[in-house]
């Protein structure tokens, strides 16, 4: 064999070592995957969705607001944290779209291995979706391009004109740090402590305030411990009405958020699970186990959970139906639906987007 054949043999034995431990290949692309929130030592399992790269560079579509209702611009959907969406449970199944690492809430650089951002709500507006915690924020669009993200100590709300993440000014900045407040045209109601404020009158005594949402009847729905029980006051906005009282029964000691509020129902997120109450106070259904993101509720009264993996509809009739799974996920943020009904969670690693068919 002559010098130039034995060359040209190395070479290509070199180009194929090469492809083998990692090189670039025109062959195909390796599959992506995505860790367990908890390590279990296990080797990782292949995923057939296509994880959107953190340094996507295809620049973003501009924004465009929503020509009608549907967004999602704050913490509880609306500024009534009532969790209701305004729109329906889109029909067929649910299939996931993409998903987006949330990386962390700042975009310099940290030293050693980053720790990603510490999601509790996804807010949306237009074609523009947030994710926002304790710790900051992330900016994304509807395709799953990352376009920015923060830090902040305050609450903050996603621009339905703007399209970007800002603070909420309908928080006041001197209230006590375990005020709840909730905003409907103009008229605050806030709880803390002993006392329930509508407007400018106070309702005080020996009770205590723990949350709070409001119809859009314009009726505030506290719920209030007393003694050591859980108790829903309906308290009517406009000055002279009468307040409503009653018992949340069903073994829930502590509630972890406001009430949800459907069109017909009344649903507590407790320590025990989930409670659900019809509006003469009358139990519908109950469901052990308080969920692993939250919930909301669509304009049609379906109940989306997200718990563990899944994400869960249950209608009414108490028909349960399971959206979506995602085995070794954990969903820690409620679902939301956008103007077009495509549906948002976050897990502890990334914001995944399920459409319907």
């Amino acid at each position: 064999m002559d010098r130039r054949a034995i060359v040209a043999l190395l070479l290509l034995a070199g180009a194929g070592a090469f492809a083998g431990c990692g090189g670039a290949s025109s062959a195909n692309s390796p599959r992506v995957r995505e860790r367990r929130l908890a390590d279990s030592g296990e080797p990782e399992r292949p995923s057939s969705v296509t994880v959107v790269p953190a340094n996507e560079e295809t620049k973003p579509e501009p924004f465009v607001a929503t020509s009608g209702p549907g967004d999602v611009p704050v913490a509880y959907v609306r500024d009534e944290r009532s969790s209701r969406l305004d729109v329906p449970l889109p029909k067929g199944g649910a299939k996931e779209e993409w998903r987006m690492p949330l990386g962390p809430p700042r975009r310099e650089p940290c030293a050693g291995v980053c720790p990603p951002l510490r999601a509790s709500f996804v807010l949306a507006a237009g074609n523009r979706v947030a994710v926002t915690g304790a710790d900051g924020w992330a900016l994304f669009d509807t395709d799953g391009r990352r376009l920015d993200a923060g830090k902040t100590d305050a609450t903050v709300r996603l621009d339905r004109a703007s399209g970007v993440v800002v603070p909420d000014e309908t928080r006041s900045a001197d209230l006590p740090a375990d005020a709840k407040t909730a905003l409907h045209k103009g008229l605050v109601v806030m709880v803390n402590g002993g006392g329930v404020h509508v407007g400018e009158r106070a309702i005080e005594g020996s009770f205590d305030a723990i949350d709070v949402a409001m119809d859009g009847a314009g009726t505030a729905c506290v719920v209030v411990r007393q003694s050591e029980d859980l108790v829903l006051w309906t308290v009517p906005l406009a000055s002279g009405g009468g307040i409503g009282r009653q018992r949340i029964i069903g073994g829930g000691r502590r509630a972890l958020g406001p009430p949800v509020l459907g069109n017909k129902l009344r649903v507590f997120v407790v320590d025990t699970g989930l409670l659900a109450r019809g509006l003469d106070g009358r139990r519908v259904w109950e469901r052990r186990g308080a969920p692993t993101g939250g919930i909301s509720i669509t304009s049609d009264d379906h109940v989306l959970v997200a718990d563990g993996g899944k994400i869960l509809a249950i209608d009414s009739r108490v028909r349960v139906t399971e959206l979506f799974s995602a085995p070794g996920t954990v969903f820690v943020t409620p679902p939301i639906l956008d103007a077009r009904g495509v549906l948002f969670v976050a897990s502890g690693q990334s914001l995944h987007a399920l459409s319907f068919s």
